[in-house]
């Protein structure tokens, strides 16, 4: 397999697909429409993910406190929000705890014809619908926890359709300011297009080649149609092993019979105070609430980069200094105000 990398301009994705696939005589097809669910905790150390595109998947969460013989189950998930047509659903652990490893299981029951993939280093197909689960130590400096480890505090579980176009859920524990959180969130919906090699590079795509056939991502959902996007060039070691497995299990689609998905941004007022004191406005280009920073588009449609640190209440008090787990949602409208490229407060409009 081999990957190029191209240099990512702010040129529309979806305008060069539908201009290629006219040139072809095909008709552009419009994202699939998306209708996810949060199910509601029936018990309180759980939760699921549910779509009528790719299936559901639940979670359930347990801990090891004082050594690996006391298994205990997380009792009392506070949940932060439970909202149908968000992008995550994330949770806070009991206040007091202090645990050695914490343990998430997954059950997957994916619609008629999808696979499900999990990631973490290795890919496993899985056979049955349990999937390996994520097993985070927990590091104490003092009373204070970290769970931050590349690779070892997220996993990731793909669900991947006939068609090629799937959803990539990210599952992870982490700390904000000594408080434990579990999340889901959809961090990817893309579709594996078969091409070729000058077509890809014309569109500014990385692409891998697989025994001749070569194949690229293009994204499936408006949220991920952000420009610059580049589902390879984000995702260097599993990106390949996911096109590997898909074109060897004819889950692909050409790339003049792909879909074409469009991102359109509402205008969004500016508050005259936060103009007066050089605010601006944007929107979100997309937030990983693993590492927890992402990227906002300015009004000149650069990228300007945000931490969570910089995310604010509406009355200018720091998020993660209340002990809450900032998140910004795809596509949604902020102001913010910057260093250059780089944010030093954003609040959501």
């Amino acid at each position: 397999m081999q990957t190029t990398k191209q240099k990512k301009g702010l040129v529309s994705l979806a305008e060069a697909l539908r201009q290629l696939q006219s040139e072809e005589g095909h008709q552009p097809k419009s994202a699939p429409e998306e209708k996810r669910q949060w199910t509601p905790p029936v018990r309180k150390d759980s939760f699921a993910w549910e779509s009528v595109l790719f299936g559901k998947m639940s979670v359930r969460v347990k801990c090891f406190v004082g050594g690996e013989e006391n298994l205990q189950p997380m009792q009392g998930l506070e949940f932060v929000r439970v909202e149908d047509g968000v992008t995550n659903i994330r949770a806070k652990l009991p206040q007091g705890i202090h645990p050695d490893q914490i343990n998430l299981w997954f059950v997957a029951a994916p619609a008629e014809g999808v696979h499900v993939l999990h990631f973490q280093g290795d890919m496993t197909v899985a056979s049955q619908q349990t999937l390996p689960g994520l097993n985070v130590k927990v590091k104490w400096e003092g009373a204070n926890p970290h769970t931050r480890e590349r690779g070892k505090d997220n996993c990731d579980v793909v669900f991947l359709r006939e068609d090629g176009i799937f959803m990539q859920l990210q599952v992870s524990v982490t700390t904000r300011r000594g408080q434990f959180w579990v999340a889901l969130q959809e961090i990817h919906s893309g579709q594996i297009v078969r091409t070729t090699k000058k077509k890809a590079e014309e569109l500014n795509l990385d692409y891998e080649e697989v025994s001749g056939t070569v194949a690229t991502v293009v994204p499936a959902r408006t949220e991920d149609a952000y420009p610059g996007f580049d589902y390879l060039g984000t995702f260097q070691t599993m990106g390949p092993k996911l096109i590997d497995y898909a074109l060897q299990n004819n889950a692909s689609e050409r790339l003049s019979d792909c879909v074409v998905a469009e991102r359109k941004d509402t205008h969004a007022f500016l508050p005259m105070d936060l103009a007066n004191k050089g605010w601006q406005v944007g929107h979100v280009a997309y937030f990983n609430l693993v590492i927890g920073c992402g990227n906002i588009i300015n009004e000149d449609g650069e990228m300007v980069f945000v931490h969570f640190n910089q995310v604010e209440t509406q009355d200018g008090v720091s998020a993660a200094f209340r002990r809450e787990f900032p998140v910004l949602e795809p596509m949604s409208a902020v102001a913010f105000r910057a260093n250059g490229l780089k944010a030093t407060a954003v609040r959501v409009l």
